[in-house]
């Protein structure tokens, strides 16, 4: 990834030193706008930190930011473009951009820093890449699954381990029970989501 040194300050010596980007309204086909600016860890700033996959590193796109353009990967930016808002800024840190990724010194003290980070967010975005027409079916299927899981762990607290409680549970037949109906459910589109890169990086 290309990034010009010029949109980049010095950070501010000590612990807390960082940037947050802002990303500036616009509708989807705008083009990206956003605002770089030094913050402390410390201070009560609102932002939300963003994980994602890079993607390929060859395959960049151009975004505004400080009035510069800059390079990021297409996956950083059709992201930029579902997360900006109309009418409203939003704040995020994505270490793409927030780390000066040609200045090794930074980004290693920075890297130190990303539990801090990622931990002081008030939310955590994860990106698994772009959408597809049924993938609302599919998190709805999992939801469910899930809070069929959580009940089932609730009224058997004392009955299953940790190992055995997964296994035991998630059977067609124990799941059934349950009220979650398995035939509906589009797998193929689950399998879609869970084989996305964004996972392979965990």
């Amino acid at each position: 990834m290309c990034l010009y040194r010029s949109i980049y300050t010095p950070l501010t010596p000590g612990e807390s030193s960082f940037r947050l980007l802002t990303l500036l309204p616009g509708h989807f086909d705008d083009e990206i706008t956003c605002n770089l600016d030094i913050h402390s860890i410390s201070d009560d700033d609102k932002y939300e930190a963003l994980s994602y996959t890079w993607g390929d590193a060859n395959d960049v796109r151009s975004i505004l930011v400080n009035r510069i353009h800059i390079n990021v990967t297409a996956n950083l930016k059709v992201a930029l473009q579902y997360l900006r808002r109309p009418s409203e800024p939003r704040v995020l840190w994505i270490d793409a951009v927030c780390i000066n990724q040609n200045d090794n010194q930074e980004k290693l003290l920075q890297i130190q820093r990303m539990g801090r980070i990622f931990s002081s967010a008030a939310s955590v975005v994860a990106w698994l890449g772009e959408s597809r027409p049924d993938v609302d079916q599919a998190w709805s299927a999992m939801t469910q699954i899930s809070q069929a899981l959580w009940t089932a762990r609730v009224e058997n607290e004392h009955e299953f381990s940790d190992a055995t409680f997964a296994t035991s549970q998630l059977s067609p037949g124990c799941l059934r029970q349950k009220g979650v109906d398995l035939d509906a459910i589009n797998w193929a589109v689950i399998w879609d989501l869970c084989d996305r890169p964004f996972w392979s990086r965990v």
